[in-house]
């Protein structure tokens, strides 16, 4: 299948880049001779209350918000559910899944004996809607050891905001953004994949919050703790809550949390922060995946 050109630097990185061991492992050749699984993620589920869920995306124990995993989306989305019974982004995510939103786990595993697993994330489609999906971001994989369970930390992918967002269940937006720290731990039953997928994100993109500010706009004339919440957002007092209303609370609630160098563009992560500024926030989400047809 056809890549864009962005994914497919993504995808490949650069010789240079691989040999630094500060990088990405997974822009580095597998160590085996390794053939990928592909699964499609059916159902994907933010927590609505503690434990928030999550994996520990940098080793870094002062940084852990909720029993060593970093997971600040999942905090967010967990006092937004608390406050509001209409909020739950689950239901609406899960019917996505079903529909418009195709997202893609392809699981390496080495043909050769080898001890090597990737795990790779990428969005698709299905084009011609034969059933064989087409490959449209193709991301860096994660790279771990194998076990008993499937796992694997610092991919790079990007990742649907603006669906993770759609707590209303109708206001998703087709809004992407890159993903560094990508990890993964997971059962493989021999059909499915369940476990956790962890990554994290740069400050949300206007887009991401479009969903939240729709549904704040819906709630303005409910009795309710939530809707006298938004109705002090409304700085402008025009009745709809806008995008640039909205931020600064979610600023406050999903501030960065994990230091993560940077590269020369946004095709690579440094996985050891070098200036003591956290950068990312960390997103930690529960998963089922399960067998698909790549063409």
């Amino acid at each position: 299948a056809a890549l864009t050109a962005s994914s497919a630097l993504l995808a490949s990185g650069c010789a240079d880049r691989a040999a630094d061991s500060d990088l990405a492992p997974g822009l580095a050749p597998p160590s085996c001779a390794m053939t990928f699984t592909p699964y499609r993620i059916v159902d994907l589920d933010l927590p609505t209350a503690r434990p928030f869920g999550g994996l520990d995306l940098d080793g870094d124990p002062d940084d852990r918000i909720d029993g060593g995993l970093d997971n600040q989306l999942g905090a967010l989305h967990a006092t937004i559910v608390g406050a509001s019974e209409s909020w739950n982004v689950n239901p609406a995510i899960e019917r996505h899944l079903s529909e418009d939103l195709i997202w893609v786990l392809e699981v390496g595993r080495c043909t050769d004996g080898g001890d090597e697993v990737r795990v790779m994330l990428s969005r698709a489609r299905d084009a011609d809607a034969d059933g064989a999906l087409e490959l449209v971001t193709r991301g860096v994989p994660a790279v771990g050891t194998r076990g008993p369970r499937i796992t694997a930390l610092h991919g790079i992918a990007d990742v649907p905001t603006g669906y993770l967002t759609d707590g209303g269940g109708s206001f998703a937006t087709d809004t992407w953004q890159r993903a560094f720290a990508v990890g993964v731990d997971l059962i493989d039953d021999g059909t499915f994949l369940t476990g956790t997928l962890g990554f994290a994100i740069g400050r949300l993109p206007d887009g991401a919050l479009a969903p939240l500010a729709a549904y704040a706009t819906t709630t303005l004339d409910e009795d309710s703790g939530i809707a006298e919440l938004w109705r002090d957002e409304d700085v402008d007092g025009d009745g709809v809550i806008s995008t640039a209303e909205v931020r600064p609370m979610v600023d406050i609630l999903m501030r960065p949390d994990l230091d993560l160098g940077a590269c020369d563009d946004d095709t690579c992560y440094r996985i050891f922060g070098d200036d003591d500024v956290r950068d990312r926030a960390s997103v930690g989400v529960t998963i089922v995946a399960g067998p698909t047809v790549l063409e």
